[in-house]
């Protein structure tokens, strides 16, 4: 299987630091593809899995590379 990279440029007028802590914060990144009325929440594992979760229910959906935060 072919290994897949999205890619995206996007610019957000805000600070650097908020910018950050909305892409690689699970809590963040919930609220901009889930649905609320889903119930469901995202986890990511200390490998960089993300999973989205709906009661027992898990079903791994990225994997993010961990880097350090910008300067």
């Amino acid at each position: 299987m072919e290994k897949l990279t999205v890619e995206r440029t996007l610019w957000i007028a805000a600070p650097r630091e908020r910018v950050w802590q909305a892409v690689t914060a699970p809590e963040q990144l919930a609220q901009w593809f889930l649905s609320p009325f889903l119930g469901a929440q995202m986890k990511r594992d200390d490998q960089g899995k993300t999973f989205v979760c709906m009661g027992p229910m898990e079903v791994p959906v990225a994997h993010f590379e961990v880097m350090d935060a910008p300067r």
